[in-house]
C-alpha cells in the first residue's frame, strides 16, 4: 500500500522509521530490550582513614600537701642563733667562758686585755689545760672579771697569769690571790720568750703534736685565725718577726717536729724561715 518500516540500532537505542502511504516518515525512538547492556561500574571507595590517635595524657600531679590544721601555712625552719657578748672585750670574754663551762670551769687564764700576743700564745695552754682565757687591764682587776671570779671560785683550782708585771700588775696579781688563792705567772723578758714558757707549760700539761705552728708577732689575724687549731690539736705556736729568720735555739726546738705550718705568706713570716726549716729536716 505504498507504507515501510525501516529500522536501525544506535548506541543501545533502537530507532523505527514508518513510512505511511502518502510517503510521510513517522520516527519512533524506543528503548527496549535491545539496549545494549552497561559496563558494570564499581562502587566507591572510601578513602584510607588513619587510626585515631590517643590524645596526650598529663603525667600524674601529687596533689598539694594538706597542713595538719588547714588554714595554718608551714612556717620554714629557723636556725638556733645566740649571742655571745658583753659591753666590752672583757665582757664578751666572760660570756664565751659562761657558755662553754656553765658549771664553772676548773681554772682560767687570764692575759693582757689591750694586746695580743700573750692571750693567742696562752692557745695551746688553754686547750691542754681546759681553761677559757679571760682578758685583764694592766694596772687594775676589772669589776667583770671580779665578779665572775667570786661567782665561779667553787670550782676554780688555779689562775695562770701571763706576762710579766708590766703586762698584768702585782696589784692585780694580788687582787686575784684575794679570791682564788692559787695563781701562778707565765711571764718572760719579751713576747718571744713568753711564748717559748707557755710551749713548755702546754707540753707539760699533756699538749703533744708532732705539727708547729709559726705566725708573724707584730699582728695579730694570722696568729688568731690559727689559735683554734692550735687549742685542738696541741700544736704549739712560734712567733717570728716579719723579714727576720728564726735563731739556732727556735731552729732547734722546731726540728723536733715532723710538720711546720706557716701562717701568711713572705710579708708576714720571711722566705727564709722557710728555707732555713728546710735545710733543718
Amino acid at each position: 500500500s505504498g507504507s515501510g518500516l525501516s529500522v536501525a540500532l544506535v548506541e543501545g537505542t533502537l530507532y523505527c522509521a514508518v513510512a505511511d502511504g502518502n510517503g510521510k516518515t513517522i520516527a519512533v525512538r524506543s528503548h527496549d530490550a535491545l539496549s545494549a547492556p552497561k559496563p558494570p561500574v564499581d562502587p566507591p571507595v572510601d578513602p584510607p582513614v588513619d587510626p585515631p590517635v590517643d590524645p596526650p595524657v598529663d603525667p600524674p600531679v601529687d596533689p598539694p600537701t594538706v597542713p595538719d590544721n588547714p588554714g595554718e601555712t608551714e612556717q620554714p625552719v629557723q636556725k638556733a642563733e645566740k649571742e655571745l657578748s658583753g659591753s666590752t672585750r672583757i665582757g664578751t670574754a666572760i660570756a664565751v667562758a659562761r657558755e662553754t663551762y656553765p658549771g664553772g670551769p676548773k681554772g682560767v687564764i687570764v692575759a693582757k686585755s689591750n694586746n695580743f700576743p700573750d692571750a693567742l700564745a696562752a692557745s695551746t695552754l688553754a686547750g691542754a689545760k681546759g681553761y677559757p682565757i679571760l682578758l685583764n687591764p694592766s694596772d687594775a682587776l676589772d669589776p667583770d672579771l671580779r665578779a665572775y671570779l667570786r661567782a665561779t671560785r667553787g670550782t676554780l683550782g688555779e689562775i695562770i697569769l701571763i706576762g710579766d708585771k708590766n703586762s698584768l700588775s702585782r696589784k692585780v696579781e694580788s687582787d686575784i690571790r684575794a679570791i682564788v688563792p692559787s695563781v701562778q705567772r707565765i711571764g718572760g723578758v719579751d713576747r718571744f720568750d713568753t711564748a717559748r714558757l707557755l710551749r713548755e707549760a702546754a707540753k707539760k700539761a699533756g699538749a703533744a703534736s708532732e705539727t708547729a705552728v709559726v705566725a708573724r708577732s707584730d699582728s695579730f689575724p694570722d696568729a688568731l685565725s690559727i689559735s683554734p687549731y692550735c687549742a685542738a690539736t696541741g700544736a704549739p705556736l712560734f712567733i717570728a718577726s716579719p723579714g727576720s729568720s728564726l735563731d739556732k735555739a727556735l731552729l732547734k726546738e722546731l726540728s723536733g717536729y715532723k710538720q711546720v705550718l706557716i701562717v701568711g705568706d713572705t710579708n708576714s713570716v720571711s722566705a727564709r724561715v722557710e728555707t732555713s726549716l728546710k735545710s733543718t729536716s
